[in-house]
């Protein structure tokens, strides 16, 4: 029983050791490390390599200040996910054994001597978390370092010499978060150094040697939530946020920036917290904080703001969920009432260490939350003007610790604090305002460049402190020579005037001007004065002169530049109005200054003008469009067909630019005006007249046209048709025919004569009609007489008597057939030549049938021939004639005579579509009881178409005026 006992108590004894190794609760005591749970510090033992006999179960290694240079593999790689080197004597990564720990997810090795990181260092570490390599000597990132880090979330490479970085360097990591590079050797980053981190939320960049941020380093931080520069150099912000929309937090403090521009925080329209501490600043435009609306704190302590605050423009109005505002330590010496307009959320006010002389009553009355109030002056002026603020303190309930205001003027109130005077202590003495007043706002003006500008300003103050004059552009205070004077009033105040000069201004002149006066009691803001500088304008391209085709497109460039930018307009020959403009041909391209003509025509030749205009002026160039056409028929050259003896008329209707040259020829030889004296060529040559057709005639006639673009060819063939002997007869029986109605016309005419003589006898009867009635009713019968062919007028022309066994003047015809001008009918009128394409006799068998009048015994038709001063008759289609007109009615006559050749044409119907001819004569000279017509006005004889045959010799011979015309009588 006692073995057994013994057996069972080693037995336990056993058991709690075994258990006591084996649990991670246990302490356990390892030479030079300790160990609780699972976590072995091995820390600050100095130790040269890492203890072998560690326990299995331990997930928290520390290494640090020994002086290791590796790390061989361990019986705990399996369990191990924290391995923390700082502070030993590693150099290289990859005598750590790390790919023996493929369960790390922490490794921090911190202040070793790691100078680089190769591609396979980190193999293995698939699930490594976070890395920390702060404060070694790494100069150099590979590009492939981290590929195999997919899982990473931290990376610091604080304390490095690194002094570039490239996108691809963190290739892979696409889940990392956090990226600490401060205090390293940064200057620049080139475009895209950090894409690939698109889910990257912390950036922190501080303490490198930066000067300018740009959107494209920082293209591809989708997800960038917060982002450190500070302690760089940095002095402009080149449009940088366009792919950080999402940054909530921004610290710039610790550089060199100078403005902020009205850009400067772009797309930033989820940012919550702006740090911009211990810059430069002077300048805030206007607009600066437009684009960052949910602002909650904004710190601008250590500047050189001063106007912003004291001016009476609002720079804040856009921050109206602001709950923090810092101004420690600027140059504000006084705050208008309208510096923190729009900053209804605003609960903490700092402006601490400024030299306050002034406040605005009411100056707060736009925070309606706030709470902290921080000032510390003892320069304030406490006069009338500041007795607002301790009761505003006190109903506020604001912490009067955070309030140390001290008074400096008056001298009664000199080193009190202001919280401890009574109202009646804050007084104004008359003629007492030490403070400047602004008397004279600069005026705006409008100037061209070159010229000279001067801008004046004048301020009052009762103090003899002097006055400081400083001029602004656009809120830059300007370095230029002032010419200051002043003026002693009788008020006891002193007047200062300042004058700014510009000369040979430029448009870099241009902008808002303002003058700022300053003496020991405070500042003084004039109204901005905006001068503008016109320059002229001037060409940067111009056109030149061009030649183009037909059909194709034309392109003048034409650019001019100027203040205001000059508008380009182009004109034509002088003329607004041109065919391409009007026929929609012409584009205008401003992109690329570009004036075009499409399919172009002949029309569009001639010089162009580009105008280009603007406040200060206008300007042209000009420029010529030469236009060139190939040569081409405008119709293709037909055949013709001709008997001889009769004339031919051949065309040749061409078209081309330049002008071109015509050549005709027969059988392959040149025809010429001299080659053939019955050949002639006219209208330029196009057209080619052969009189007197012979059969050798025939054949085949080409017309070359050509100029310096080509030529053409085109043929016409001429058939000469012979007389046969049945047109020989026909041709007799025609003349017997003419023969006849000559004779007929001459019986005719002598009845008429004899008729009218009758009836003129008659009317001489009746002469006792007043001198007025027998006017009209000459003229009505004159008229009357005209249309329907019966004499009844007293005052009939001339033209009845003609016909009255007279032989008037002869006729010939183009055959110089002689012809007796009582005997002309309409058969002798178709011999005539035919001019304009239009044989004289179809003419009148066309227009006779219309313009007849139905008589009670017979119809007649006037016909019109003019005699012009070259002795040639004219047979002249005269007027419309209606093509359906009642004929026999008095109201509607179909007058075949313009109105001023017959008093007695007293109607013309608007509608008539015929055209008649109508042969009149001039009453003789002596004649009396007769008028003579009058000629047709110039109107007249435009309208008219004209067909032209040659008088015979007699008729050349006789005496007769020129304008003298002849009437006969011709039965239809």
């Amino acid at each position: 029983m006692e073995v057994n006992g013994l057996t069972i108590s080693v037995l336990i004894y056993l058991c709690f050791s075994f258990f006591v190794e084996s649990s991670p609760q246990t302490k356990t005591r390892i030479p030079e490390c300790e160990s609780l749970g699972d976590t072995v510090d091995c820390s600050d033992h100095r130790l040269t390599s890492v203890p072998t006999d560690l326990p299995k179960w331990t997930k928290i290694l520390k290494l640090n200040k020994n002086l290791l240079t590796s790390i061989p593999p361990m019986n705990i790689s399996g369990s191990l996910i924290s391995l923390i080197v700082s502070k030993n004597k590693i150099q290289n990564v990859g005598l750590l054994s790390l790919d023996k720990f493929p369960a790390l997810k922490t490794l921090i090795l911190n202040d070793n001597n790691i100078t680089a990181i190769n591609e396979a260092d980190f193999d293995g570490l698939t699930s490594l978390k976070s890395l920390k390599i702060n404060k070694n000597r790494l100069e150099i990132l590979n590009k492939t370092s981290f590929r195999q880090l997919k899982e990473l979330n931290v990376l610091e490479l604080m304390r490095n010499r690194i002094s570039s970085i490239s996108g691809i360097k963190f290739q892979g990591l696409d889940n990392l978060k956090v990226l600490k590079l401060s205090q390293n050797k940064i200057k620049s980053l080139p475009d895209g150094a950090f894409f690939g981190l698109k889910n990257l939320e912390i950036l922190n960049l501080d303490r490198n040697a930066l000067s300018v941020i740009s959107k494209s380093w920082l293209f591809g931080l989708d997800s960038l939530q917060s982002l450190s520069i500070s302690h760089n150099r940095i002095y402009k912000i080149d449009d940088g946020w366009e792919g950080t929309q999402t940054l909530i937090n921004l610290n710039l403090s610790f550089n060199e920036i100078t403005a902020i521009e009205n850009d400067t925080f772009k797309d930033l329209g989820k940012l919550n917290q702006l740090n911009l501490n211990n810059n430069h600043i002077t300048l805030i435009a206007e607009a600066a904080f437009n684009h960052t609306p949910v602002l909650e704190t904004l710190e601008l302590n250590n500047n050189f703001i001063s106007w912003t605050i004291e001016d009476s423009i609002s720079f804040f109005s856009s921050l109206k969920r602001l709950i923090k505002l810092s101004l420690v330590h600027n140059l504000v010496t006084s705050i208008n009432k309208n510096a923190f307009i729009g900053l209804e959320s605003l609960v903490e006010l700092d402006l601490g260490n400024n030299k306050l002389i002034s406040i605005d009553e009411n100056a707060f009355s736009s925070s309606p939350n706030l709470k902290r109030l921080h000032i510390n002056s003892t320069s304030l002026l406490c006069d009338c003007a500041l007795a607002w603020f301790p009761q505003y303190v006190i109903r506020r309930n604001l912490e009067k610790k955070n309030i140390s205001a001290v008074c400096s003027h008056p001298q009664l109130t000199f080193s009190k604090s202001i919280l401890d005077l009574s109202p009646e202590q804050f007084v104004c003495a008359a003629n007492d305002v030490p403070r400047p007043q602004i008397v004279e706002d600069p005026e705006e003006q409008k100037a061209l460049a070159g010229n000279e500008v001067t801008l004046k300003c004048a301020a009052s103050s009762s103090s003899d402190s002097p006055m400081v004059f400083l001029w602004k552009r656009n809120n830059v205070v300007l370095d230029k020579d002032t010419k200051n004077r002043q003026v002693h009033e009788k008020n006891n105040s002193i007047i200062h005037y300042s004058q700014l000069k510009l000369l040979n201004v430029s448009t870099s002149h241009s902008g808002y001007y303002q003058c700022i006066v300053t003496n020991g009691f405070g500042n003084a803001y004039s109204k901005r004065a905006r001068l503008e500088i016109y320059v002229f304008p001037v060409f940067s391209k111009s056109p030149n002169n061009i030649t183009v085709r037909t059909g194709s497109t034309a392109r003048l460039d034409c650019a001019a530049a100027g203040l205001p930018a000059p508008q380009i307009g182009w004109n034509k020959d002088g003329g607004s109005t041109f065919p391409a403009l009007s026929e929609r041909r012409m584009n205008v391209m401003p992109s690329d200054d570009a004036f075009f003509i499409v399919n172009v025509k002949a029309v569009d030749a001639g010089v162009y003008s580009c105008t280009a205009q603007n406040a200060a002026g206008i300007a042209a160039v000009n420029a010529s469009i030469y236009v060139s056409e190939p040569p081409s028929f405008v119709e293709k050259m037909k055949d013709k067909e001709a008997k001889p003896g009769e004339a031919v008329v051949l065309e040749c209707m061409a078209t081309g630019l330049p002008k071109p040259n015509l050549v005709w020829s027969k059988n392959g030889e040149r025809i010429t005006n001299q080659s053939n004296t019955r050949y002639f060529l006219t209208a330029d040559d196009q057209l080619l007249i052969i009189r007197d057709t012979e059969q050798n005639d025939a054949g085949i006639f080409e017309c070359e046209v050509s100029n310096s673009l080509g030529s053409e060819r085109g043929r016409s063939q001429l058939y000469i048709i012979p007389i046969s002997g049945e047109s020989f007869v026909s041709k007799h029986v025609i003349g017997i025919l003419m023969i006849s109605a000559v004779l007929v016309a001459v019986i005719t005419s002598a009845i008429w004569v004899c008729l009218i003589s009758y009836i003129r006898a008659k009317g001489q009867q009746s002469s006792s009609v007043a001198p007025t009635q027998a006017d009209s009713k000459s003229d009505h019968s004159s008229q009357s007489s005209k249309d329907s062919g019966t004499g009844e007028s007293p005052r009939r022309s001339r033209e009845d008597l003609i016909c009255n066994g007279t032989t008037g003047p002869q006729f010939s015809d183009e055959q110089n057939n002689s012809v007796s001008v009582p005997e002309v009918n309409l058969p002798l009128l178709s011999s005539f030549l035919s001019y304009n394409g239009e044989n004289v006799q179809t003419c009148l068998k066309e227009t006779l049938p219309m313009c007849h009048r139905k008589l009670p015994h017979r119809r007649s038709t006037y016909f019109d021939i003019p005699v012009p001063p070259d002795k040639y008759f004219t047979v002249r289609s005269q007027m419309p004639c209606h093509s359906n007109s009642n004929l026999e009615s008095n109201s509607e006559k179909c007058t075949c005579a313009p109105t001023d050749f017959k008093k007695s044409v007293s109607f013309v119907p608007p509608d008539c579509k015929k055209y008649c001819v109508l042969l009149t004569s001039q009453s003789e000279p002596g004649e009396t009881g007769s008028e003579a017509p009058k000629s047709p006005s110039p109107s007249q004889i435009s309208n008219s178409t004209y067909h032209q045959v040659r008088p015979s010799s007699s008729l050349s011979q006789a005496s007769s005026p020129p304008s003298q015309r002849h009437s006969y009588v011709s039965p239809y």
